[in-house]
Order: C-alpha cells, then structure tokens, then sequence
C-alpha cells in the first residue's frame, strides 16, 4: 500500500532475496540481497513488493526519526 514515513529518514538494506521498490516520481526498482536505498523525510512510497513469488526476502530497515513520530502512514487512495 502507498505511504509515507512522515520526517524519518529511511535506510533499507536486503539481508536475503529481492524486493521491488518505487518512490513517487522515479522508476520502479529491483534491489538484490546486499544492496540498499534510502528515503528522504517525507518521501512518498508508491511500492514495495517481494520480487519473487516463491523465495522469501527479508529486508533490514532504519528509521532515524524524533522519539514519539508516527513511523508509517498508509495512503490508500494515491
């Protein structure tokens, strides 16, 4: 489901498989395992999806963010 991480900066690392990722505004993207990306603050999130319909992916994600900030907020109706 699109969302945002309202003022976190994201950091995402695979740790095992590959995961499908897209921003608003820039191209869906196909991360393998030791590969990373990042997410400004307020960065709209349009997709995420495991890249494979058999293996599992296992993803290692960092919020650096104010104690107390909502860490996700869905946007279902982008």
């Amino acid at each position: 489901m699109p969302h945002r991480h309202g003022n976190a900066f994201v950091y995402a690392y695979v740790l095992e498989g590959a995961v499908r990722s897209q921003l608003e505004g820039e191209p869906m993207r196909t991360y393998h395992q030791g590969e990373n990306w990042t997410e400004q603050p307020g960065a709209h999130h349009v997709a995420t999806e495991n890249a494979s319909n058999t293996e599992p992916a296992k993803l290692l994600v960092v919020f650096v963010a104010n104690n107390g900030d909502q860490l996700k907020t869905d946007d279902p109706h982008h």
